[in-house]
């Protein structure tokens, strides 16, 4: 009886353990991969105003420091804030680094000294991606400069919305990638895309709105794809782009101002018509109709008619 017993609770342990190790492996089982954003706090402005109660050595060791920016960088808390609340919570080293692992629209909450607090609004941290950031911030107006974003943006639902400066390289693979419903809206000094397999391939009833005083883009292929219902609109003061402009389905490009490439799709059509038509047109027309008419006219009744017949 006892030995049955024992083989009893070697059974129910065996059994317990085996349920406990499924649950862990089958934990997180929604296939969601967290991102990675890697930042860099590059600089802290008017670090010194905020230390009104230091003595006045120290102020005057302070003022002749010359590590003190160094200083200002680390240890600096960084809050991830989502929905309202605070998701994680790091701090930058010596060298003003810092890692944060979340993915999505993220506010982040740079607080440098007790009481001091600078937000960064709106950046996007795309699942299984990784980000650099890098920024300076500004105690003196409570503002976050952001110096560089890196990122590739993937999307097919909801918003991404980023009003820093994009910058990203794409590997080989399209910098800018949406489907489904996805918004994208850039509005930023510079949107820089390099090494793209395409700068941008939106898909289905997807937008990108991208607002820029200079956009950049460097293709393997077409520099913008837009298929099905998808809507691409780029407003940029300064738009250089070295491939084509791809346009199918009931999609469409407004590119206003962007120069491809002489051999794109956008100028073989346009150099195409225009040089065609209006070349053909007015050269064949013109030097047809205006030519042949004039020295028809002119040399059969000047020369023929009027001339010969009077003469």
């Amino acid at each position: 009886m006892k030995n049955v017993l024992k083989h009893f609770y070697v059974f129910i342990f065996i059994c317990i353990f085996a349920v406990g190790v499924l649950s862990c492996d089958s934990g997180g089982g929604d296939g969601s991969e967290e991102g990675l954003l890697n930042g860099r706090v590059e600089n802290v402005l008017g670090a010194a105003l905020i230390r009104e109660k230091q003595s006045f050595f120290a102020q005057i060791k302070q003022f002749f420091s010359f590590s003190k920016t160094a200083e200002a960088q680390s240890g600096i808390t960084v809050n991830v804030i989502s929905g309202g609340s605070i998701v994680e919570t790091t701090t930058t080293d010596g060298e003003g680094n810092f890692l944060v692992t979340t993915s999505g629209n993220v506010d982040l909450e740079f607080i440098p000294e007790p009481g001091v607090s600078i937000t960064l609004d709106n950046v996007f941290i795309p699942e299984g991606n990784t980000i650099t950031l890098m920024v300076t911030l500004n105690l003196s107006t409570s503002s976050a400069i952001v110096n560089q974003l890196e990122t590739g943006i993937r999307c097919d639902s909801g918003t991404v919305e980023i009003s820093q400066n994009v910058i990203i390289d794409g590997d080989g693979e399209d910098c800018i990638r949406t489907a489904g419903d996805c918004v994208v809206i850039l509005d930023a000094d510079t949107v820089d895309l390099s090494s793209c397999e395409r700068c941008i391939d939106a898909e289905e009833s997807s937008s990108v709105i991208i607002t820029a005083n200079n956009f950049i883009c460097d293709s393997n292929q077409d520099s913008i794809r837009s298929d099905d219902d998808a809507e691409v609109n780029i407003d940029a003061d300064n738009c250089e782009i070295d491939g084509d402009i791809d346009i199918d389905g009931s999609s469409t490009v407004s590119a206003d101002g962007c120069e491809p490439s002489d051999d794109g799709t956008e100028d073989g059509s346009e150099d195409g018509t225009e040089d065609g038509s209006e070349d053909g047109s007015e050269d064949g027309s013109e030097d047809g109709s205006e030519d042949g008419s004039e020295d028809g006219s002119e040399d059969g009744s000047d020369s023929d008619g009027d001339s010969d017949g009077t003469a």
